[in-house]
C-alpha cells in the first residue's frame, strides 16, 4: 500500500482544489442562480433563457456557504489584532537569547549532511543546503561583502553601555572568525528570519528590529531606541554579531522591511475554508469521540481552558502509590485533531499495556480545525494551561505516582511547558517531530508559515492547516517562542525522540545534531525517509518502534 504522504502531486492538488473551490463556486453559484431567475421574469436575452434551471436546493447551500465565508472573513480581520505582549522578565529574555547564540559552539558545526529526499525535494528550499556557504567560498565573500572581521579586529565583542540592573548583563562571547565553520553555519540559519536573504543584505538596524521583537513584542521605535530595552537590544546585537564572525553594516535595509519574520506583528494569512470542511472535521472528531467513549473513556475539563478525555484503570486509585502503574499523557499536535490520530488512538484505547494504566488525552480545539468551539480562537496560554494542568494532576492523583508524556509536533510545545513546570512529576518523555527544540533558527515558523510551498504534501499542508483561522491566529498571535524552547537539559533521563529525515517543517538533522551535542546521541531515533507525522500516522516499523519505547521494550537508537 502506497503511503499517504507519498502519493503523487496532482492528487494533493486535486484534494486543495476541491475544497477550496467550494468558497468561490458557492459565489458564483448564488450569481448564476439569481442572473437566470431575473432573466426569466424580465426576457432578457435568449441565452440566459435557454441555460439548465438552477437547482433551489444547491442554491440554499450555495447561499450558506456564502453567508459563512463572510462571517469568516470578518472573524479573520477581528483575530488581526496584536496582542499585548507576553509577560517575561527582562533576565528570562536575555538568558534565552545568550543561550540561543552560544547553542553550537562546542563542536565545529559538524552538521549531519542530508541525503537525498526526493519525494519531499526538501533540499531544494532548507537553508541548510540552499544558503550554507562553503568553505572554499569564504574568502571571496568576505572580502566583497563590506563585514569586517570581528575575530581578527578584536578579541572580545563590541563594547556596549552598561544595563540597567533590572535586565543584568550579558556575558560577552569570544567573537567567531568570519571562516570558522560554526560562524559559517550560524549566518546560513540566522537568514532565515529575514525572507532567506543573503547575509550581506543585512543591516545591524535591521537585526535590531528583529531583536526588539524577539524581547518585547513590539515594533522598534525611537522611544525605545533611548531606553534602557535600547541598550539590552544593542547587547544582544553584538553578541550575535560575534557569534557570527561579522560586524553588521550600519544603517538600515528598507528592502528587507516586508520580508523580516515578526511572527506576532506580521498580518495572520488566512485563506478561506469552507463551512462543509469544518461540518465534516466536526462530525468525525464526535464520531472518534463517541468511539472513546466506549472504550470507557469520559471528557473532563479543568479550570478556564484545558479540556482531555481520561480513563482510569478500576481500583488504580485504591492502590498503595507504589504499586500504580505510571499515568500516561498523549498531547496532540495542530491538524484535523483526533482524526490524523486514529491509529495511535486506536492502540490506547485497546492495547493491554494502555488498558493497565490512566489514559490521559489532551483536546486542542484552537489548532484542530474545531470552528464551533469557542476556543477555536482563544487557545490557552503557557501560564493558562500549566495551572489548569496542575489542577488536573491534582484531582486525578498524579501527583503522587508522576506520569509519562508524549508528544507530537506542536504538542511537544505544551508537553514542553508542562515539563519545566512540574518537571519532578515527568518521569518519562516522548518527543515526535519535536518543535520545540532550536525555536530561534527560524525554520518551523519560516517553513511552514512563510516561504513558498512546494508543489504536492506541502502546498496541501499550507491551505489546510497554515492558513486555517484557529491554527493562523494560534501561531501568529499567540506564538511565544522563548516560552516555548525546550532546553535538552530539561528533560529526564528516561526520554526518545523520533525525528522523519524528509520532515518540511523543522529540520530534523540539525536537531539530530543538536540533542547528540547534549549528549542524548543515544535516545534518538530518526527515519531518513519518513515525513512530517509519517512516524505516528501510518503503521510501520518507526510506529511499533514507538509503542515499544512506551511500553519499556528496547530499541535501536541512532
Amino acid at each position: 500500500m502506497r503511503s499517504l504522504f507519498h502519493l503523487p502531486n496532482w492528487v494533493y492538488h486535486l484534494i486543495t482544489f476541491s475544497v477550496w473551490s467550494i468558497v468561490p463556486g458557492s459565489w458564483l453559484y448564488c450569481a448564476y442562480f439569481l442572473t437566470i431567475n431575473f432573466s426569466l421574469h424580465h426576457q432578457l436575452t435568449n441565452l440566459l433563457s435557454i441555460l439548465p434551471q438552477p437547482s433551489r436546493l444547491l442554491f440554499s447551500y450555495a447561499l450558506l456557504e456564502l453567508v459563512f465565508s463572510i462571517y469568516y472573513f470578518f472573524r479573520a480581520w477581528t483575530a488581526q489584532k496584536r496582542l499585548h505582549r507576553f509577560n517575561h522578565e527582562p533576565e528570562f529574555m536575555r538568558e534565552s537569547l545568550e543561550r540561543a547564540a552560544r547553542s553550537g559552539l562546542r563542536t565545529q558545526a559538524s552538521i549531519d549532511r542530508y541525503p537525498p529526499c526526493d519525494d519531499l525535494k526538501r533540499s531544494s528550499r532548507q537553508a541548510g543546503s540552499q544558503t550554507r556557504i562553503n568553505d572554499d567560498q569564504v574568502s571571496s565573500v568576505s572580502s566583497s561583502s563590506g563585514f569586517s572581521s570581528l575575530a581578527s579586529s578584536s578579541s572580545t565583542a563590541p563594547s556596549t553601555p552598561p544595563l540597567s540592573p533590572s535586565f543584568g548583563s550579558v556575558t560577552e562571547l569570544k567573537p567567531l572568525a568570519w571562516d570558522d565553520p560554526r560562524a559559517v553555519d550560524f549566518r546560513s540559519h540566522q537568514v532565515l528570519w529575514f525572507g532567506n536573504c543573503k547575509y550581506s543584505e543585512i543591516g545591524r538596524e535591521n537585526l535590531q528590529e528583529w531583536i526588539t521583537w524577539v524581547l518585547f513584542n513590539r515594533p522598534r521605535s525611537k522611544s525605545l531606541r533611548e531606553s534602557a530595552e535600547a541598550v539590552l537590544t544593542d547587547q544582544i546585537c553584538s553578541l550575535f554579531e560575534a557569534r557570527a564572525g561579522a560586524v553588521l553594516p550600519p544603517g538600515y535595509n528598507p528592502r528587507l522591511r516586508t520580508r523580516v519574520i515578526r511572527l506576532t506583528l506580521d498580518p495572520i494569512r488566512v485563506r478561506a475554508h469552507p463551512l462543509a470542511l469544518y461540518v465534516a472535521t466536526s462530525t468525525v472528531s464526535w464520531t472518534i469521540k463517541q468511539l472513546l467513549f466506549r472504550c470507557e473513556f469520559v471528557e473532563r475539563k479543568s479550570g478556564g481552558k484545558l479540556k482531555y478525555l481520561i480513563r482510569k484503570p478500576i481500583g488504580w486509585d485504591d492502590q498503595p502509590v507504589k504499586s500504580r502503574t505510571l499515568p500516561f499523557v498523549f498531547i496532540h499536535g495542530l491538524g484535523l485533531g483526533l482524526i490524523q490520530y486514529t491509529l495511535f488512538l486506536n492502540y490506547l484505547a485497546n492495547s493491554s499495556w494502555a488498558r493497565a494504566r490512566p489514559v490521559m488525552i489532551l483536546l486542542q480545539p484552537s489548532i484542530s480545525l474545531a470552528f464551533f468551539d469557542r476556543q477555536h480562537l482563544s487557545p490557552p496560554s503557557k501560564e493558562d494551561m500549566t495551572a489548569d494542568m496542575t489542577k488536573a494532576i491534582e484531582r486525578l492523583g498524579f501527583s503522587e505516582t508522576g506520569f509519562e508524556i508524549l508528544g507530537h509536533s506542536y504538542g511537544t510545545i505544551v508537553a514542553g511547558w508542562i515539563i519545566k513546570a512540574m518537571g519532578s512529576l515527568v518521569r518519562r518523555v516522548c518527543l515526535i517531530d519535536p518543535v520545540c527544540f532550536c525555536e530561534w533558527e527560524g525554520h518551523v515558523c519560516h517553513n511552514f508559515l512563510y516561504a513558498e510551498p512546494l508543489p504536492g504534501l506541502e502546498r496541501l499542508l499550507r491551505y489546510f492547516l497554515a492558513t486555517e483561522l484557529g491554527i493562523a491566529k494560534t501561531l501568529h498571535r499567540h506564538f511565544d517562542w522563548p516560552a516555548n524552547i525546550l532546553w535538552p537539559t530539561d528533560l529526564p533521563k528516561s526520554s526518545a525522540v523520533f525525528l522523519a529525515g524528509c520532515d518540511s517543517i523543522l529540520d530534523a538533522y540539525r536537531i539530530h545534531t543538536y540533542l547528540k551535542e547534549y549528549g542524548m546521541g543515544d535516545r534518538i531515533v530518526l527515519s531518513p525517509s519518513a515525513a512530517h507525522g509519517q512516524l505516528i500516522f501510518e503503521d510501520k516499523e518507526p510506529f511499533r518502534a514507538i509503542k515499544a519505547w512506551i511500553e519499556g521494550q528496547s530499541i535501536s537508537m541512532n
